[in-house]
């Protein structure tokens, strides 16, 4: 049973990281920065959903697609935070840096580490400088 629970957690969670990160990046105006964005959301429910087929239906072929689709959505995570602490968005580019370590450690409890990021960014926005108070956000989400 904890093993279905685990395959299920593990592939929500890469199905909620895809807006997560689209969210988070909208305060970049960077079109490098949103595209990255896409490619990371667009990879992670591909990663999240061969992940879920793969067990639950058995599909083994669907490994290698989760294998260069976890890689992808990996390695945009580097020039997504680069991008951020350019535009000033050092907080989220801290999330974002947290994302990825936590995602590559995931096997050794890295997940501990990604859960905590996005548990104070859902609790405490304003530290991250996501909010009603901050201009440069609000900027792009009416853009």
């Amino acid at each position: 049973m904890s093993d279905y629970l685990a395959v299920w957690l593990y592939t929500a969670a890469w199905l909620l990281a895809a807006p997560t990160v689209l969210l988070m990046t909208r305060g970049s105006s960077g079109r490098a920065t949103n595209t990255l964005a896409l490619i990371f959301a667009v990879t992670a429910i591909v990663v999240g959903a061969a992940n879920a087929l793969e067990d639950a239906l058995g599909l083994r072929e669907l490994g290698t697609v989760y294998v260069v689709g976890f890689l992808v959505a990996l390695l945009t995570l580097v020039p997504i935070a680069a991008a951020l602490w350019r535009a000033g968005l050092r907080e989220l580019a801290g999330v974002t840096a947290a994302l990825l370590v936590g995602i590559s450690f995931v096997t050794i409890g890295g997940g501990v580490m990604v859960f905590a990021a996005l548990t104070a960014l859902a609790v405490r926005p304003a530290w991250f400088g996501v909010g009603l108070g901050d201009d440069r956000l609000l900027t792009s989400l009416t853009d």
